[in-house]
């Protein structure tokens, strides 16, 4: 729970593999700054052999009409764990 201050999202820190997390500025979803998500899931993925955080522009929950940058930021993302 991203947005309980006193979770300490524990079951994250049990995650070994490469993690990429992406969303846009506009997710009518999030309640908190993306920045501030990104940053308590970085610290919570502590076993993972590689985080990646990305904020894709001004992309809605949905990526509406940002679907190919998605993608593109997606196959970049798998290029990098896979070389």
């Amino acid at each position: 729970n991203f947005y309980d201050k006193d979770d300490t999202l524990t079951s994250l820190s049990q995650i070994t593999i490469p993690v990429y997390s992406v969303m846009g500025r506009k997710d009518d979803a999030l309640t908190i700054a993306i920045e501030e998500t990104f940053a308590r899931l970085e610290s919570a993925l502590v076993s993972s052999s590689k985080v990646k955080t990305e904020i894709l522009g001004d992309a809605n929950h949905g990526y509406r009409g940002h679907e190919q940058e998605l993608a593109s930021a997606v196959k970049g993302w798998l290029s990098e764990v896979i070389s």
